[in-house]
């Protein structure tokens, strides 16, 4: 981390104080026990987290620089503790600008080939002139020479709310979302693949009370153009809560204009089930050599899977054969078949007697703690 502030106010990544029951910060190698810091503000979408120390003097701090100016090529320093080097210093370039890793960061990140390894997390990386352009976050353990930095201009602007509330708050309406390849969107009758598909729509949110409908296609989100699922969820994030918004959507092959204003995104906790097996299990199996098998919805089958409650059955896949195309779809056990080919299933018979033979079909399926869609071919 890295003061900011002449009061102690102290920056670093989330992941860095994320589950700690005590932090201590160390200013210097003399001081071996540390000084007691609190958190004051952390958000795990950005990685961002604010800490704070006290001192009865006036702390040096270091100067935030401007991340949009950063160009690919220029020459940069990265400080940090590796390995529990202490007060290391590595220099290098800006390698690239506007990394998305989906899973990582909200934020696209800055790439630099300056060395970044475990213990860097959190540290300064500075320009030339010694501001600070970034915030050491992540590197690729496959690769040597890169490593993910998240632009100063991104974090200053989260800054301000981070302090005052100790969170972010984002946009939130209330859906489940995919992406369309070329064979879902034909299968669907959609012209191309270029929007956020709808898999989910929750009850008593901004979605629903517009008229969202799962299967609709979302192709702009106010002044956003959306070709993707990351292009809506960002589009939404951003925007203010309380804001009404126009939403553009193909639904049957109609373009259609909705109205909705954007809600405060909750506090969800995802419950996390590590109970799939792949075990051969007694159900219906799919035809055409599909390779899964189902069966209906039951207590039974609820807790071997660690599966939420439903309001209304649908059959569950109990057994896939690993080499099978459904598994190379991305089925797996436990996966809930909420519809098949635009129908909703409440048994196996039913899920069976709707995949069509020498087509394309399309499975909308609960998996988890969010819906998907999967299309395999018959």
């Amino acid at each position: 981390g890295f003061l900011i502030r002449k009061d102690g106010l102290i920056l670093t990544n989330n992941h860095v104080i994320d589950k700690a029951d005590v932090i201590k910060v160390q200013l210097d190698e003399s001081q071996k026990d540390g000084i007691d810091a609190k958190v004051i503000g952390r958000d795990p979408k950005t990685d961002i987290a604010l800490i704070k120390i006290s001192s009865k003097n006036d702390l040096p701090y270091v100067t935030l620089g401007s991340s949009s100016e950063t160009e690919v090529g220029e020459w940069v320093a990265a400080f940090g503790n590796p390995y529990g080097y202490g007060h290391t210093v590595t220099k290098g370039i800006i390698s690239a600008v506007g990394r998305e890793i989906d899973e990582l960061n909200l934020l696209p990140f800055m790439q630099t080939d300056a060395s970044i390894n475990p213990g860097n997390s959190g540290g300064p990386l500075v320009n030339t002139q010694g501001q600070v352009i970034g915030v050491n976050a992540a590197i690729d353990s496959r690769a040597q020479g890169i490593g993910f930095v998240i632009p100063i201009d991104s974090v200053k602007a989260l800054l301000p709310q981070l302090e005052k509330g100790g969170t972010i708050e984002r946009g939130f309406i209330g859906v489940g979302m995919d992406d369309l390849n070329e064979q879902s969107a034909r299968s669907l009758n959609f012209k191309n693949s270029d929007g956020a598909l709808i898999t989910q729509v929750l009850s008593d949110t901004p979605a629903e009370k517009a008229g969202l409908e799962p299967y609709d296609l979302i192709t702009e989100f106010g002044a956003h153009k959306i070709e993707s699922a990351r292009d809506l969820s960002k589009a939404v994030s951003l925007t203010p809560i309380g804001k009404k918004v126009s939403v553009k959507i193909v639904r049957n092959g109609n373009a259609r204009e909705l109205s909705l204003v954007v809600g405060k995104s909750p506090d969800l906790s995802v419950s996390q089930n590590s109970q799939r097996s792949s075990r051969s299990k007694s159900g219906k199996a799919a035809p055409f050599d599909m390779g899964f098998v189902l069966s209906d919805y039951s207590t039974a089958i609820a807790q071997e899977f660690g599966l939420p409650k439903l309001k209304k059955p649908h059959p569950v896949i109990v057994a896939i054969d690993p080499t099978s195309i459904a598994a190379r779809s991305g089925m797996a056990p436990g996966d809930i078949i909420l519809d098949v080919n635009r129908r909703e299933v409440g048994t196996a018979n039913q899920a069976i007697q709707r995949i069509r033979k020498n087509s394309m079909n399309v499975f909308r399926i609960l998996k988890r703690d969010r819906v998907v869609l999967i299309s395999i071919r018959s």
